[in-house]
């Protein structure tokens, strides 16, 4: 009996240290960015003629974004709209001495998929 229990204890300890184990990873796109999911709206930046979008999260937060042509446009479509974006996130940091050009505080991140709230 009590070889038994002493059993079954180490099955519930080993279980339990693989799912900890497993529980705190994070997803990396191809490129090694962490992947991100995040609720935002989009916002333009810049003067007209040279304008540029950027994504403002809940938490205010502001990220550059990088996509595809027909992803960009869709998004210029979707300004006011509460949206969920997915993709690699690329971050730079406010102290970052980044000389990109529109460059956010929150980084950049690489759209996989958007989607409108409901």
């Amino acid at each position: 009996m009590k070889l038994r229990n002493i059993i079954c204890v180490l099955a519930l300890i080993i279980c339990s240290t693989l799912v900890f184990a497993m529980g705190g990873r994070k997803n990396f796109d191809e490129a090694g960015r962490e992947i991100v999911t995040i609720t935002c709206t989009v916002k333009v930046y810049g003067n007209e003629p040279h304008t540029w979008l950027g994504l403002v999260a809940k938490d205010g937060t502001e990220y550059s974004i990088s996509a595809d042509e027909t992803t960009i446009a869709s998004l210029r479509q979707k300004q006011g709209l509460v949206l969920t974006v997915k993709g690699g996130l690329e971050t730079s940091g406010k102290e970052s001495n980044s000389l990109e050009l529109n460059a956010l505080p929150g980084g950049k991140i690489y759209i996989q998929s958007v989607e409108e709230k409901k």
